[in-house]
């Protein structure tokens, strides 16, 4: 199982890379959806320092094109792998 999620994290992350290539030539896109796929697979993966970051980036585009429902649905989840991190941090020790 383990490869079928780093596969879909290497399909994620070249999504979020082509969704950033369109709007670098200006054709607009709206990638937070896909940022928060990408945090999806990295906590599925056990990757919650990658989950928050990349969550955190989506979150801010979801709110700098004023979507609330986005926005509330992303910091639900980046509540989620914050609470995870920190039971893992815990066990580590």
């Amino acid at each position: 199982q383990s490869g079928r999620i780093d596969e879909a994290i290497a399909h994620a992350q070249k999504a979020v890379d082509l969704s950033r290539h369109v709007d670098e030539n200006g054709e607009g896109h709206n990638d937070a959806q896909m940022l928060r796929i990408l945090a999806m697979a990295y906590a599925k993966a056990g990757r919650y320092s990658d989950a928050i970051t990349t969550a955190h980036m989506a979150l801010q585009r979801a709110q700098s094109q004023a979507n609330a429902p986005l926005a509330a649905t992303i910091s639900r989840e980046l509540a989620g792998y914050e609470r995870a991190a920190g039971a893992k941090a815990k066990t580590q020790r």
